[in-house]
């Protein structure tokens, strides 16, 4: 068969259906839109999973800023005389910028620690949606996410009993100071003073825990660890350091 016969039947076969038409170059409607939906369905399971991974790397930051806290509070420990930092303490030979009054200047557990870390980013959890509170310093104020129990406060280190299970710092609520009252314990009628870390405890306050990752928060630990926990899952006994 010649060179021209062979274009006469290839077009005939085109003219009866048998060959591309434009039907079979395109999309019907019904087409586009079933694609569309499959799209739709694979990126309504996918983007919580990427926002999961994405607060995951988060999380993992921030466990990074709690443990570089925790080995500073046992190098300050280590200096003073194997007590913890005290929550703040007024000093009137070396006032701080912030909460001057008649006693001096108010100095804070950051920064009685920043000394030991000299990196003041590491007081800032990537999670929490603001700056938090703010810590005194000999210069200027800065933004700390974190928070601890008074009950941490000037706390002689061989009297913590269990050190790995015994919180210490922990996620900042973002309305809530950078150091915090009797967390967990019973509120005696002072609702306002003292709050459980269960806002549907013994008085539905706010909790001064910031449950920024997964629905948990980090902490750290008196024996230097630092972990990640749950929301609600704390119990009592960890959050008092010498029973």
């Amino acid at each position: 068969m010649t060179f021209p016969e062979n274009i006469f039947l290839i077009c005939r076969k085109f003219r009866r259906g048998k060959g591309l038409t434009m039907r079979q170059k395109g999309f019907t409607l019904i087409e586009l839109l079933v694609v569309i939906a499959i799209i739709a369905i694979l990126a309504a399971i996918l983007f919580p999973v990427f926002a999961r991974a994405r607060e995951r790397a988060r999380q993992t930051s921030c466990l990074s800023n709690l443990k570089q806290m925790i080995l500073a509070t046992h190098m300050y420990i280590q200096d003073y005389n194997e007590r913890t930092p005290p929550h703040g303490y007024f000093d009137e030979e070396a006032p701080a910028p912030r909460f001057n009054d008649s006693r001096g200047g108010y100095w804070d557990w950051p920064a009685l620690i920043e000394p030991y870390v000299m990196n003041r980013d590491i007081f800032q959890c990537p999670s929490h949606p603001h700056d938090g509170g703010y810590s005194s310093s000999g210069t200027d104020p800065w933004p700390v996410a974190y928070t601890v129990p008074r009950r941490v406060s000037n706390v002689r280190l061989g009297q913590v009993e269990r050190p790995a299970e015994k919180i210490y710092h922990m996620d900042k609520n973002e309305s809530i100071s950078i150091w915090s009252n009797n967390i967990i314990e019973p509120n005696r009628g002072r609702a306002d003073y003292e709050r459980g870390e269960d806002p549907h405890g013994d008085f539905e306050n706010e909790s001064y825990v910031g449950y920024w990752h997964n629905e948990g928060a980090n902490y750290t630990h008196f024996d230097g660890h630092a972990k990640w926990y749950r929301m609600y899952t704390t119990t009592r006994d960890m959050w008092r350091p010498t029973d």
